[in-house]
């Protein structure tokens, strides 16, 4: 099968398997029945915290290609990686070494690593550096940037209206496995917590206007 045929028929399966998954997320709201069905709302949150485990596992699934129910294991990572959306050269990011010495040399705040994302906006047409505002290990959130040993975890507590997250350097180190998962986990805990809630206060009547005011 050609490459062009392949990708034909993937968009032709995806797509109706896509609709079949929202089928089937449509007939999950029809148990919303009370002339058929009786539940409690903390019955609920396990739900969509298991949906969205789900779509993180089939989302790694497909960014790595893998036919098995996992992500592959790879003894070191490829020169290419996609993070983002945006396709890198792990060869053409920053050096960890070039990182900390922006640090060590200015404030070791967000803001110093101005020349890095510039870099990175300029190359890859992204600046691929993300803010984690969510409590982990003691702190009030994490930055990660990659660089060309892996992806450097810079945490923080403080935020200055001047040079933003103030990073904790001590804590700060390439992102381990573990760190990985645990911060997926607390992420998603936090979003799929914030999630039900929002989606409470509105299906309850409890958020106030029309759905185009923002006052």
């Amino acid at each position: 099968m050609t490459e062009q045929n392949k990708h034909s028929y993937f968009k032709r399966i995806a797509g109706k398997r896509v609709e079949r998954i929202l089928e089937d997320l449509d007939a999950l709201g029809n148990c919303s029945s009370s002339a058929t069905y009786e539940y409690n709302s903390q019955e609920l949150p396990p739900i969509f915290a298991a949906i969205l485990e789900k779509l993180v596992e089939t989302r790694q699934r497909l960014i790595t290609h893998s036919p098995y129910n996992k992500v592959p294991f790879r003894l070191r990572p490829p020169d290419m990686v996609e993070l983002d959306g945006s396709k890198i050269s792990r060869q053409k990011l920053a050096g960890m070494d070039d990182v900390m010495a922006l640090l060590d040399t200015g404030v070791p705040a967000f803001a110093s690593l101005e020349p890095v994302r510039e870099r990175y906006e300029a190359e890859f047409g992204n600046e691929l550096c993300w803010t984690f505002p969510v409590f982990h290990n003691g702190n009030s959130g994490c930055v990660l940037l990659p660089v060309q040993e892996g992806i450097l975890y810079l945490p923080y507590t403080e935020v200055s209206s001047e040079t933003y997250e103030q990073f904790d350097l001590q804590d700060m180190g390439l992102l381990t496995k573990g760190q990985a998962q645990a911060l997926l986990e607390q992420i998603r805990n936090v979003y799929s917590q914030l999630f039900c809630l929002l989606s409470d206060m509105q299906a309850s009547g409890l958020a106030q206007g029309g759905e185009g005011d923002h006052g």
